[in-house]
């Protein structure tokens, strides 16, 4: 057995941390590339924003209850 240092990666995931911050970040972005280059759409999309807000949580509760509510969120 041998340190080997912080670990940068592990299990296909990225790991950044920012020690200033106190905050760690888990990215897959090499496992995404290679599905899309697998399924052939490498290279035909383009990214996007994400259109809800960074700090809104969301819980199961603001799952539609009724099949009215399920029908608008269609």
């Amino acid at each position: 057995m041998k340190d080997l240092g912080e670990a940068k990666k592990i299990l296909g995931m990225e790991i950044q941390r920012d020690r200033r911050k106190g905050t760690v970040c888990l990215t897959q972005t090499q496992y995404l590339k290679k599905i899309l280059q697998r399924f052939g759409v490498d290279g035909k999309t383009k990214p996007v924003s994400t259109p809800l807000a960074p700090h809104l949580k969301l819980s199961a509760s603001m799952s539609p209850c009724t099949e009215e509510e399920r029908k608008h969120m269609a």
